[in-house]
């Protein structure tokens, strides 16, 4: 087994120098445990304006078919600039790679009309709001995602939102999807590392049908060079212990649950 040093080490921190895209969704919200700084980008999916407007805050973009929103609220968000002739999106090299990820190609190609800073997208197509704002944040070279408003109602779109994560990490970004109780991350072959002051529950799950590799150290159940399974939850309920902790796969990826309350943990900046 290779050293886990070798792998890529991701720290757990929401507030450092990296440029972060933030994507607000229509779904249950939750409040703000970050906030967006000078360089960072604040995409609206659809709805997900509502949640941006309650905070005082206005996005840069607003991205979506609008099915979400009144007419007046899509007409009267402000949107500048002339009108663009509406043309398809191109795809990137790994959703040509991955045509069965959450952003296929090839069957409803995606098209938007940028209307200033509104891009209006089809009802009918083969991706969600939100992960459209996602190509968009990506397209703009920005490797670090944090998604509020993307949990909660109809379960199939918390579990398109995982998905979300799941592409972002297999491209070597960064996403955190912030929900009720637990702040959500994926890891891909590499390493997360946790500051030491950290509280409450973490629980690790396979994407894959068998993640090797799996390293868990500092928390109350340790593994080392473990193997998880999707199709069955040993990696539920560990818990932090205040010590430094990591998580590390070699091979295959994890989504990572990590308990809300410890981002107000000593270490963890906000």
């Amino acid at each position: 087994m290779q050293e886990k040093e070798r792998l890529k080490e991701i720290p757990f921190d929401l507030q450092g120098k990296e440029r972060v895209c933030y994507i607000f969704g229509a779904g249950a919200f939750f409040g703000l445990k970050t906030r967006p700084r000078p360089g960072d980008l604040v995409i609206a999916a659809d709805g997900g304006l509502r949640h941006l407007k309650a905070l005082g805050l206005r996005p840069d973009i607003l991205i979506g078919d609008l099915d979400s929103l009144s007419e007046e609220e899509g007409r009267n968000w402000g949107a500048k600039g002339p009108k663009e002739p509406e043309r398809k999106a191109p795809l990137s090299k790994e959703q040509e790679q991955h045509p069965q990820g959450p952003e296929p190609g090839g069957r409803i190609p995606l098209t938007f009309r940028r209307e200033g800073d509104l891009i209006r997208i089809p009802v009918i197509k083969d991706l969600s709001d939100s992960a459209a704002a996602l190509r968009i944040g990506r397209e703009r070279g920005y490797r670090r995602f944090y998604l509020y408003g993307c949990t909660g109602g109809r379960m199939a779109h918390t579990m398109a939102s995982l998905q979300d994560l799941v592409a972002l990490s297999r491209e070597g970004l960064t996403g955190y999807l912030f929900g009720e109780r637990e702040v959500i991350t994926a890891i891909t072959d590499s390493c997360i590392s946790f500051p030491a002051g950290m509280e409450g529950f973490l629980s690790v799950f396979s994407v894959n049908d068998r993640s090797g590799g799996v390293l868990e150290e500092g928390l109350k159940y340790t593994v080392a060079d473990g193997s998880l399974e999707n199709s069955f939850p040993l990696g539920l309920s560990n818990e932090f212990t205040g010590q430094a902790a990591r998580v590390a796969v070699e091979q295959g990826t994890l989504l990572i649950f990590i308990d809300i309350r410890s981002i107000e943990g000593a270490g963890v900046r906000v």
